[in-house]
């Protein structure tokens, strides 16, 4: 069963958020200039051609574009680029030059000087603290990162935790054919293995020990797909869950899931089953908007 079908999800995340707020025409234009900048976060941009992409008169395109998103196209492709090279500084072994080349920067120096003026932090900074296997450390700077928020030095990001729906859900038993994932986060193994599913998969399981909660880096994750008993490696004992669904379009907006089911779990006093494993769901579709279709559950002991 496709439990992601039965649950209309949430579109989570600033952009998508202030997508929502514009008026429909201009929703599919700036929705296009976003999509295509993400497409070309590394590559260097001629800003007439986007323009010309969204329907939008190159000579109003940056005032539309930061009319909208509270940042000019330019800040938001800069904000994309940190984001990846973030990313690849923690979970790769990747020099800083190879991730500052990937990353659409001319030179290591240049990434380095964008690192210090948006994070205060070198390159070297970002791998000492992201080793320290303490996941607080990546959740204060990735919000750094984050949309901006018109009116609050805070990233619009932190301020849309009511967005989403947190549901306590009995699942039942399920039998799954998991491989052991060579990627070192959710985006990455999705990316990595979506090639490899059968064609009539519409989800991908992805399981992770509680280590990952302290250090994705360090972590073993496992990918795979539901399949009949006799051909599944591996079965899933029916347990209780907290679960969000929704559709998100960062690792910002994945780690803001993560802070409101926290505070559903706080809030009703519930006590995390440390025995069960953590588990996405992540649909098997491409999207328009280029955000990820996921639910995320949190497996916790059931009230008597």
């Amino acid at each position: 069963m496709n439990t992601l079908a039965l649950t209309p999800p949430a579109r989570l995340g600033a952009e998508n958020y202030l997508l929502d707020s514009l008026k429909p025409q201009w929703q599919s234009r700036m929705a296009t200039a976003t999509r295509l900048i993400r497409q070309r976060f590394n590559e260097a941009i001629d800003w007439n051609w986007l323009a010309q992409q969204c329907a939008v008169s190159p000579s109003h395109f940056h005032y539309v574009f930061k009319n909208a998103f509270n940042e000019g196209p330019g800040q938001f492709q800069r904000r994309m680029r940190l984001q990846y090279a973030l990313s690849q500084l923690q979970l790769s072994d990747k020099s800083v030059t190879d991730v500052a080349l990937e990353s659409g920067f001319s030179s290591s120096q240049a990434l380095a000087k964008a690192l210090r003026r948006v994070l205060g932090l070198s390159a070297s900074d970002v791998r000492q603290l992201c080793s320290q296997r303490d996941a607080q450390v990546w959740k204060s700077l990735l919000p750094k990162l984050g949309q901006p928020h018109p009116d609050h030095p805070e990233s619009l990001d932190n301020t849309l935790l009511d967005r989403i729906e947190i549901r306590l859900e009995q699942r039942g038993e399920r039998y799954l054919y998991l491989y052991e994932a060579n990627a070192r986060s959710v985006g990455q193994i999705y990316c990595a293995c979506s090639k490899y599913l059968p064609l009539n998969c519409d989800t991908v399981f992805v399981y992770s020990p509680w280590e990952a909660c302290a250090n994705p880096a360090m972590a073993s994750y496992y990918w795979g797909y539901e399949a009949k008993v006799e051909l599944a490696n591996y079965q899933v004992p029916a347990r209780t869950y907290l679960c969000a669904t929704v559709v998100i379009d960062s690792e910002a907006s994945y780690l803001m899931v993560w802070e409101a089911i926290y505070r559903r779990l706080s809030d009703e006093g519930l006590q995390i089953d440390y025995e069960a494993f953590l588990c996405d769901e992540i649909a098997v579709q491409n999207r328009d908007d280029g955000g990820m279709l996921i639910s995320i559950c949190l497996p916790v002991v059931p009230s008597c």
